[in-house]
């Protein structure tokens, strides 16, 4: 046992001497994960968008027109940068990008609006740009409920009945949306949390794969199990404890700090959210050796590696749901630590869950763990014994 301790011990201090005397490895391991949080935040700042540019073609030119164009720039969505008569420039304004969308009021506009008929707003916009799209289209439907809502009182107005009463039948229904999580509705709070987990996994898979592959390459391997007494277990676990000792304090500092600076909710608690990290490392740190076990030249496990951060993004479901997937993708992503994971950060940062209502992923982790520690142990054995010169 005590050859073991030993070995743990050296084999620790080594892989800190190593990462430090290595730029790359310190790029990814000590720099990228403090600096990637910061700049992405940076980036959604704000959170979300208003002012979102369009013009208003006006072949009404009423006093009703110019109200509704008033009542438009004032929502927060929604910015007119000019208005115009010619419905020939709709598209071309697009086109050239000087706005996201256009809004053209018809010619009877005005007359059908004070007779109390129908009528209706052609609206074009950029959809190749999803959110200002959307974001436009929220707010001129904000904007025209109220005005179909006064078409509609006025209407029982003049049926006799009193101003009070034909506000209530105008709009028998009315409905009370309460946004439980994310009140705002902003990009930011949704995208930032799970930007955290993808730096966190990337970056982890990324620096411990290019430290066995470097260690490949420059034959180096018979000396990491020299600094662990001949002990392969003592060399995979002094090993992967420098990273997750590393990425836990990364995780704490995500959780809290990056959390306050970018005034993300924290609605659950974050000693629940640590448990989830620590099973998540432990999985993620052994799936790091079984990959990086395959790779003996460290710039081919960089070039590789790296491409695996989009597909693993979008297996977690974050991006697209889960349930809109293919079966077989949805399977799939279960296999990988990250999809369990996010989910259940999520679920505890945003919504305050509990680890009941979270136990499931808890479990698929703690299976993903123990399998991906038994398989990463004798795989590296198995590269251990193959290489020259090494006794394991």
């Amino acid at each position: 046992m005590r050859t073991w301790i030993a070995g743990f011990k050296e084999t620790f201090l080594r892989e800190i001497r190593t990462v430090l005397r290595d730029k790359n490895l310190i790029t990814i391991l000590l720099i990228a994960p403090v600096f990637y949080p910061l700049f992405y935040g940076s980036i959604y700042l704000n959170k979300a968008e208003k002012d979102v540019p369009v013009v208003i073609i006006d072949m009404d030119r009423s006093a009703v027109s110019e109200k509704l164009i008033r009542d438009l720039d004032a929502h927060h969505l929604i910015a007119v940068k000019g208005v115009t008569g010619n419905e020939d420039d709709a598209e071309d304004l697009i086109m050239r990008g000087d706005v996201q969308g256009t809004i053209i009021i018809p010619g009877d506009f005005g007359k059908n609006y004070k007779a109390l008929r129908g009528t209706e707003l052609k609206i074009l916009l950029n959809t190749t740009a999803f959110l200002p799209s959307n974001d436009i289209n929220k707010g001129v439907n904000e904007t025209l409920i109220a005005y179909a809502q006064n078409v509609r009182a006025r209407l029982f107005n003049l049926k006799g009945y009193s101003i009070e009463q034909a506000e209530e039948i105008s709009e028998p229904i009315r409905d009370q949306v309460k946004f439980l999580f994310n009140p705002a509705e902003t990009y930011g709070d949704f995208l930032l949390p799970g930007i955290m987990v993808l730096i966190l996994q990337q970056t982890l898979l990324i620096g411990l794969s290019e430290s066995i592959a470097k260690e490949r390459e420059a034959g180096r391997l018979h000396t990491l199990i020299e600094a662990a007494r001949g002990k392969t277990s003592a060399a995979v676990a002094g090993k992967s404890a420098f990273y997750f000792i590393l990425f836990m304090s990364y995780a704490f500092f995500y959780s809290t700090l990056n959390f306050m600076i970018f005034t993300l909710n924290m609605k659950g608690s974050i000693l629940l959210t640590l448990l989830f990290t620590s099973v998540f490392l432990i999985a993620m740190i052994s799936m790091s050796f079984f990959i990086a076990s395959f790779f003996n030249r460290k710039i081919l496990a960089l070039q590789v590696v790296a491409l695996t951060s989009y597909p693993f993004f979008f297996l977690t479901g974050y991006a697209w749901p889960e349930n809109a997937m293919p079966d077989l993708v949805r399977y799939a992503g279960q296999l990988f630590p990250g999809t369990p994971f996010i989910n259940a950060w999520m679920r505890i940062t945003q919504m305050g869950a509990d680890f009941s209502e979270v136990r499931s992923e808890f479990g698929l982790l703690v299976i993903l763990a123990s399998v991906g520690i038994v398989t990463a142990y004798f795989r590296f054995r198995y590269m251990l014994q193959s290489e020259p010169g090494v006794k394991a």
